[in-house]
C-alpha cells in the first residue's frame, strides 16, 4: 500500500535506535544471596512482559512479590511514592512529572521498544482503511456515518478511554498533534463519543466485538492477549499497523515503551539490577516474544524533580 506521508526524521530516528537493539550483551547473574525481585508495576499493555520477567527469574531461583498492574498513571504514582520499585509503561505526562517534583523524586528511565496506536473495529465492518483526517473527523463528531468513509449507511459508535489511560494519552498526543482537540474529559463529544461500560481493554474489545459499527483505539501490543477474538484493525493512510511498519517509521502513530526506576536506586539493589538487565540479549528475546513491540534500547535519561 502507498504511504501518503512519512516524516524522514522519524525513520532516521528509528534507524539509529534499531542499531543498538541486538548488540547489548547480557549482564552477569548476581550471586544467589542477592536473588531478590523488586516490586514491578506496569501499564495494562506491559503485563505480558512483566509476567514473563517474573516467571523467568523465579525459575532461576529469585524470590519476591508478583508484578502488579496499576495502569500507566497509577504505576508512575506508585514509583514516585515508593509503592513500586520498577515500572514498565509509556512516558510520563507533565502532570505526573509535577508529582515527581512534589515528592522530590528523580526518575531514571530508558526506552526499550516502539509500538503503534491502532484503531479497531468489528470484523464485519467492510471499511479497511481510514485516513488520519477521517479519524480526527470521527472522534470530533464531524463524521458520524460509516458511508462518509466508504462504508455502510450506519451511525458510527465511537469509544474513547478514561483520561489516565495509557492509550488515551497516546491518542491525544499523536492523533491531535498540531490540531484542535475536542474536550475528551466530558463523557460525550457531539453525541458521538463514549466511554466503554467497562473501562479496561477487555471492556473496549467486548464493545467493538459486539457492535458492527463501533470504533475504538488501543496500543497494538495491548491486544496480544485477545488472540481468539477477531477484530478489524484499520490501516491508517494506507499503512497496515504491523511491527515491520513501526520499525520502518511508515505507520503514522508510533508509541514508545519505557522502563523506569527511582534515580537514587543504588548499585546492586533488586530494582537497579533488573533495570540494568533490560537491554541484554536475554531481555530483548523476552520482550519480543511477549509483545508486538519493535525492540529498541536507548541510553537512560533522568527526569529531575526540580526541573
Amino acid at each position: 500500500m502507498k504511504v501518503k506521508c512519512c516524516r524522514i526524521a522519524v525513520v532516521v530516528f528509528l534507524a539509529m535506535f534499531m542499531a543498538s537493539c541486538v548488540g547489548c550483551g547480557a549482564n552477569p547473574a548476581p550471586p544467589p544471596s542477592r536473588r531478590i525481585l523488586p516490586q514491578i508495576d506496569s501499564s495494562t499493555g506491559r503485563m505480558p512482559i512483566t509476567s514473563a520477567i517474573y516467571d523467568l527469574f523465579t525459575k532461576k531461583g529469585y524470590t519476591g512479590p508478583a508484578p502488579i498492574c496499576s495502569k500507566t498513571h497509577g504505576a508512575w504514582l506508585n514509583l514516585a511514592g515508593g509503592l513500586a520499585d520498577i515500572v514498565f509503561l509509556a512516558a510520563p505526562t507533565k502532570g505526573e512529572q509535577a508529582y515527581f517534583a512534589e515528592k522530590g523524586v528523580d526518575i531514571e528511565m530508558k526506552l526499550f521498544g516502539f509500538d503503534g496506536l491502532v484503531f479497531l473495529g468489528n470484523a464485519q465492518n467492510p471499511v479497511q482503511n481510514l485516513s488520519a483526517d477521517q479519524i480526527r473527523g470521527i472522534y470530533s463528531g464531524r463524521i458520524t456515518n460509516w458511508k462518509e468513509v466508504g462504508g455502510e449507511d450506519a451511525h458510527i459508535t465511537v469509544f474513547i478511554r478514561n483520561p489516565d489511560s495509557g492509550s488515551q494519552r497516546q491518542f491525544e498526543s499523536l492523533v491531535w498533534e498540531g490540531y484542535d482537540m475536542p474536550d475528551f474529559s466530558s463523557r460525550e463529544v457531539g453525541d458521538n463519543v463514549f466511554y466503554p461500560e467497562s473501562d479496561t481493554m477487555h471492556g473496549v474489545v467486548n464493545e467493538v466485538w459486539a457492535d458492527r459499527y463501533a470504533i475504538a483505539f488501543s496500543i497494538l501490543s495491548y491486544l496480544d492477549e485477545f488472540e481468539n477474538v477477531t477484530l478489524r484493525l484499520f490501516s491508517v493512510d494506507g499503512v497496515t499497523p504491523a511491527t515491520e511498519n513501526f520499525a520502518s517509521g511508515a505507520y503514522p502513530f508510533l508509541t514508545t515503551a519505557y522502563v523506569a526506576i527511582r534515580a537514587d536506586e543504588p548499585p546492586g539493589s533488586p530494582a537497579r539490577e533488573l533495570y540494568d538487565w533490560v537491554g541484554s540479549e536475554e531481555s530483548s528475546a523476552l520482550i519480543a516474544g511477549n509483545s508486538s513491540l519493535t525492540v529498541t534500547f536507548l541510553n537512560p535519561v533522568i527526569i529531575r524533580a526540580g526541573e
